[in-house]
């Protein structure tokens, strides 16, 4: 395909197509928007009148249970209007949250690379020396302790590793 296209629903369209539909979206959301903002102020206007009344007649609980459900209505109302903003801009947030988490993740990557080699060398080794000796059991010394950290071989009575010093 054409580097200008992109998919949509398991279809290329466009850049056009996709700025075209973008547009939409955000001034359906700004519409949404104003709508449900000026619906939840009502509501609570309305609550605000219904609670300042003194007398509890019909009227006054109606003031207040339809200012209760405007505000409920112009919440929700704003809720879609930002579903609507993040649908509209989901190519730049994804593309803000890749350029910030990929460099985390290489430096993770790296770091745990660099930190569990000397723990892989040693299962390489291990594994290199059981294929070579055929698979037959060999005694392991008790006598023996590998650094966790460079995994050097180390005696069982040491307390520090002798070649990087790491405190066991």
């Amino acid at each position: 395909m054409e580097e200008n296209n992109v998919e949509m629903n398991g279809k290329y369209v466009n850049e056009e197509t996709h700025a075209r539909m973008k547009k939409k979206l955000k001034k359906a959301g700004k519409v949404l928007l104003i709508l449900g903002l000026l619906v939840a102020a009502t509501g609570i206007a309305l609550l605000a009148f219904g609670i300042s009344t003194d007398s509890l007649k019909h009227s006054t609980i109606g003031f207040i249970a339809g200012g209760g459900f405007m505000l409920v209505g112009g919440f929700g109302m704003c809720s879609v209007a930002g579903a609507l903003f993040y649908v509209a801009h989901a190519r730049e947030i994804a593309a803000f949250g890749a350029s910030t988490i990929a460099p985390i993740a290489g430096e993770t990557t790296n770091y745990l690379a660099e930190k569990t080699s000397p723990g892989v060398e040693k299962l390489a080794d291990a594994i290199a020396k059981g294929v070579r000796s055929g698979g037959q059991k060999n005694e392991v010394s008790e006598d023996i302790k590998y650094c966790t950290k460079c995994g050097e071989k180390n005696h069982k009575d040491a307390q520090f590793c002798q070649k990087c010093g790491n405190k066991f």
